[in-house]
């Protein structure tokens, strides 16, 4: 199998005139049928593709010719306006966010998206903002990207850090959950409502996939757990349904599904989750002490500590002037994919 999977590759890594006769004789060799549209699709909608055979899909989703001239097109026939200062731009930015919850199979009524650069952005706001106490525990698998195992720099400030085997995260459900490198003894920790655990949806390196319906029962169990799904490979192949599947907390990069624009992704939070996110008042009026930027806060004077945050998680979190035009090609190709994907929920 692997012979002829190199075989295939090799094939289509080859100039167009020999392509065809070397991918005949490995389909030939294999019994396979293939839908030879695919390779007019090919040169039609990803020219970039020709001789290049591109494996790096956990890396970035490959951009379309389709794609591209959809977004060049939105700009030169719409003026794009910065959100903060046009009402029109700030409709349009909201209904994108409907448009990207619908897209992972949830709504507005149940769960609210933060705009990020993408899943490690989306992360590092996780790690700034949330709310860990020194009776909190935050594990992660020992299958995750390197941004995820970054929070415990912040979390081990005041929480108690903790690895679990990935092949023992159901576990976690359990009174007696398998958690490796705690100082002090499970049983005297654990602030229900607060503990946090993180896994990936889909890992990198070896593409497997954890078990989304042990989500439900790490919520009702004794460590009352909050979720923290890394979904960055998982949206990239398969079809989420957010509405289905309880995480407190997923992590998106556009980039890694549709290819462009890059730099691009997303923090969705559900609502019942939010409020470990969200800044507080102090006694006088001031915020909690998170930088805010332009767009973040709904009064600030320079000459006290006053200032007051904007009510939405996502007006609080997305500090300064949102990607908006590359949010608007996005939710667009986001829209248009025509391509089946395996549904997790």
């Amino acid at each position: 199998v692997v012979s002829w999977v190199m075989a295939c590759l090799y094939a289509a890594s080859l100039p167009l005139p020999f392509r065809e006769a070397a991918l005949d004789q490995c389909l030939l060799t294999s019994g396979s049928e293939y839908d030879r549209s695919v390779e007019e699709e090919r040169r039609e909608d990803f020219p970039q593709l020709s001789g290049v055979v591109y494996l790096d899909y956990a890396g970035a989703g490959v951009y379309s010719r389709a794609l591209l001239a959809q977004a060049q097109s939105q700009y030169l026939q719409q003026l794009q306006c910065n959100p903060h200062t046009s009402p029109e731009a700030e409709a349009r930015l909201e209904d994108a966010r409907s448009k990207v919850l619908r897209f992972f199979g949830a709504s507005r009524d149940t769960h609210a998206v933060v705009f990020t650069s993408g899943s490690t952005d989306a992360l590092r706001l996780i790690a700034e903002r949330y709310r860990f106490s020194d009776s909190s525990i935050f594990a992660y698998s020992d299958l995750n990207h390197t941004s995820v195992v970054g929070l415990r720099q912040r979390a081990q400030q005041c929480a108690q850090v903790a690895t679990v085997a990935w092949e023992e995260l159901d576990l976690c459900a359990c009174s007696s959950a398998p958690l490796h490198g705690l100082i002090r003894p499970v049983e005297g920790l654990g602030s229900p409502g607060s503990n946090l655990l993180a896994f990936p949806g889909e890992c990198n390196f070896s593409g497997m996939r954890s078990n989304l319906g042990m989500i439900h029962r790490l919520r009702e169990s004794k460590f009352r757990w909050r979720v923290l799904l890394d979904a960055a490979k998982l949206a990239s192949s398969a079809e989420l349904r957010l509405n289905e599947i309880e995480a407190d907390f997923v992590c998106v990069s556009f980039y890694k599904i549709i290819g462009y624009p890059t730099g691009l992704g997303a923090l969705i939070v559900r609502h019942d989750a939010a409020h470990l996110l969200a800044d507080t008042h102090c006694a006088r009026g001031a915020t909690s002490p998170h930088y805010f930027g332009g767009g973040s806060v709904a009064a600030v004077a320079a000459t006290s500590d006053f200032a007051v945050p904007r009510p939405a998680l996502w007006e609080q979190l997305e500090r300064g002037t949102p990607h908006y035009m590359g949010i608007m090609s996005a939710v667009d190709g986001l829209l248009g994919m025509r391509s089946p994907m395996v549904v997790m929920a």
